[in-house]
């Protein structure tokens, strides 16, 4: 067995245990550092209520993090979590898009791999989806449900789909 099907293998065994027996609200630091173990970056204090599903991501999660239930990240590009960030129950990242292709091959173009980041203090409400390459400014709040297709300035608050400016957040 090569490398990479051994490395893949074992990101599905770590994925297992943290999804299964030791889901909820305890345990963090052992989901921490399972979750380590499968290449992510993930910083002291970070709490990961899991489920936590991933793909072949390249992940990184700053320090005293919080990560909801059901939390998804899909493709195979680059998440990038700064520290002190909150992530609600829901949320789901997409590092995976297609070009626009030939209406005969219903439009499905080549496949890109796309870079999520979520600057230091920001938080992403409950059902939000982030959607290729965005950045969500430090300190600012993705509302809940929205669909965030385009950066997010620092202090910012957005909401809907696709995501709009709602307020600037007063420090």
């Amino acid at each position: 067995m090569n490398k990479s099907i051994k490395s893949r293998v074992w990101i599905r065994i770590v994925q297992f245990l943290v999804n299964g027996p030791f889901k909820g609200t305890h345990f963090y630091e052992i989901k921490r550092k399972m979750l380590c173990t499968t290449g992510m970056k993930i910083g002291k204090g970070t709490q990961i209520v899991g489920p936590f599903n991933f793909d072949f991501s390249q992940i990184e999660i700053g320090d005293n993090c919080w990560i909801g239930k059901d939390f998804e990240i899909n493709g195979h590009g680059t998440v990038i979590i700064g520290n002190e960030v909150g992530i609600a129950p829901h949320v789901k990242i997409y590092t995976g898009k297609h070009l626009m292709g030939p209406s005969n091959a219903r439009h499905i173009g080549k496949n890109l791999n796309t870079k999520v980041r979520v600057e230091d203090g920001a938080m992403v409400s409950a059902g939000a989806s982030l959607v290729g390459t965005v950045t969500i400014g430090a300190g600012a709040v993705v509302m809940i449900d929205a669909c965030v297709i385009k950066n997010v300035d620092d202090n910012m608050m957005v909401g809907g789909v696709p995501a709009k400016t709602i307020k600037v957040i007063e420090n």
